[in-house]
């Protein structure tokens, strides 16, 4: 998924546009953040300034992710500890570490003519439906509190019970398509687990504030 900002538009527009509940906007967690950022920064040095630093270069998607205005603050591989979190920082939560399993892979939704595994397909008869949660890009609102695209205002124990709730689902449905070969449900120990946390740095942006 990809947005670029039409030839005309001005970069602040684009931006009100998108949340504009009455354009339908559709859209996943990654480029959500991406979005809810230069919405903080528009809000922040206000529409003309925004319209100046962007003009020409507003993007949106999976590929462009606005590390610009954020620096690290954790990531787990770092083999550290969770560190406190601050209001503000981007929080990457993972999903169930077994969401795309090799089991499922057979029953996924397939080109009809190349047979490829197609994960923009619906799912027909027989299929697994893939699912998208793999993880949820979230913005850490302080206390105990995380809202990401479709998690909004969730404590991270209850992110973790939705996550598990969806990963058990597609479980669900595999075994009443595979019955001989039955896969066990999730528990809460495998979702959850938190593995980059992302603080926002302005200093990008001192000129013009």
């Amino acid at each position: 998924m990809t947005w670029k900002i039409k030839p005309g538009v001005k970069p602040s527009d684009a931006i009100k546009a998108a949340f504009d509940p009455a354009n339908g906007t559709r859209i996943e967690c990654l480029s959500a953040i991406s979005l809810v950022t230069y919405r903080a920064i528009m809000q922040a040095i206000g529409e003309d300034k925004f319209d100046q630093l962007f003009d020409g270069l507003l993007e949106v998607s999976t590929n462009v992710k606005p590390q610009a205005f954020f620096r690290e603050a954790y990531d787990s591989s770092s083999g550290a500890p969770v560190p406190p979190m601050e209001k503000g920082d981007w929080v990457y939560v993972q999903g169930h570490v077994q969401y795309d399993r090799d089991e499922f892979r057979p029953f996924l939704p397939k080109n009809p003519d190349t047979g490829q595994i197609d994960l923009t397909r619906p799912p027909g008869p027989g299929e697994l439906d893939p699912g998208a949660w793999r993880g949820e890009n979230t913005i850490f609102e302080g206390g105990s509190v995380f809202s990401g695209l479709g998690a909004r205002q969730r404590t991270l124990e209850q992110l973790k019970k939705s996550m598990l709730s969806d990963y058990n689902a597609k479980v669900r449905h595999y075994n009443s398509l595979n019955p001989s070969h039955k896969l066990p449900y999730g528990k809460m120990g495998d979702v959850g687990a938190i593995l980059n946390i992302q603080r926002p740095d302005l200093s990008p942006l001192h000129s013009f504030l």
